[in-house]
């Protein structure tokens, strides 16, 4: 009935007025300068977005109602949030694009991160199945020792 044709975390999402979809940024890597003593469950301020897009390969009578779940888990596999949105299918349309704004970013543990989309179709007892995921790798910036603290010095000579 649906099939997926785009599922990504990005920067940005860009809907033209004649509705087409531009993305900015394909959000693969996250680099942090994280205090030591940071939570393993810390998160940045940082807006990003996913978008699905959805086409429609068959016919329906009337509308069809659908949920889609994004869900986020840290690198342990503790989930760190799930957003449900619904949406109808309909014969007027074809393609179904869902745009989720998230307003920070969890960084606290090291490592992938993985983002992944279920699909149900709207009803109780409906069960959601996974259709995709993406891994996000979050890198913590190591610091180095400087050459205040190591007291080295470097000269060029001649």
């Amino acid at each position: 009935m649906l099939k997926l044709l785009v599922f990504l975390p990005c920067e940005t999402v860009i809907v033209s007025q004649q509705g087409n979809t531009s993305v900015i940024s394909v959000l693969e890597q996250v680099v942090v300068d994280l205090q030591p003593d940071a939570a393993p469950n810390a998160a940045v301020p940082m807006k990003w977005t996913v978008l699905t897009l959805w086409h429609r390969t068959e016919e329906v009578e009337g509308e069809k109602k659908y949920d889609q779940r994004l869900s986020l888990y840290w690198p342990n596999g503790e989930q760190v949030f799930a957003i449900d949105q619904s949406f109808s299918v309909v014969n007027q349309h074809i393609n179904y694009r869902n745009v989720t704004e998230v307003r920070a970013f969890p960084v606290g543990q090291e490592g992938r991160l993985s983002l992944k989309l279920s699909l149900r179709e709207s009803g109780d007892g409906n069960e959601y199945i996974e259709i995709a995921e993406f891994s996000v790798s979050v890198a913590h910036l190591k610091k180095e020792a400087t050459d205040e603290t190591t007291g080295a010095e470097n000269t060029e000579v001649g």
